[in-house]
């Protein structure tokens, strides 16, 4: 979790967000992580039993990375960071929304 700290600080202000799904811990084990990290971007649950957020993005083991460009277009899947796509993927994003 420090790096994703790292992340919302560097890119504040910027057209980048963090979303991050729980789908092992019971909901109060999460909710209590949430506080015990003090996580400043979104985070939702939605457990073990019924994953429709896993299923709709089809990912297959943890932790999975998706990048979501601007257009709503995966340009990354993977269980790590690429902090180079994401800093072109900030980039491009910040340049559309200066036309």
């Amino acid at each position: 979790m420090p790096h994703l700290r790292e992340l919302v600080e560097l890119y504040d202000g910027r057209p980048f967000a963090i979303v991050g799904v729980n789908s092992f811990d019971d909901e109060k084990t999460y909710r209590e992580g949430v506080e015990e990290f003090g996580l400043t971007w979104i985070s939702a649950y939605q457990g073990a039993d019924a994953a429709p957020i896993s299923e709709m993005y089809r990912v297959q083991g943890y932790p999975t990375m998706l990048m979501i460009d601007h257009t709503g277009k995966i340009r990354y899947r993977g269980h790590g960071m690429d902090d180079d796509t994401m800093a072109l993927l900030v980039d491009e994003a910040e340049k559309a929304s200066q036309r």
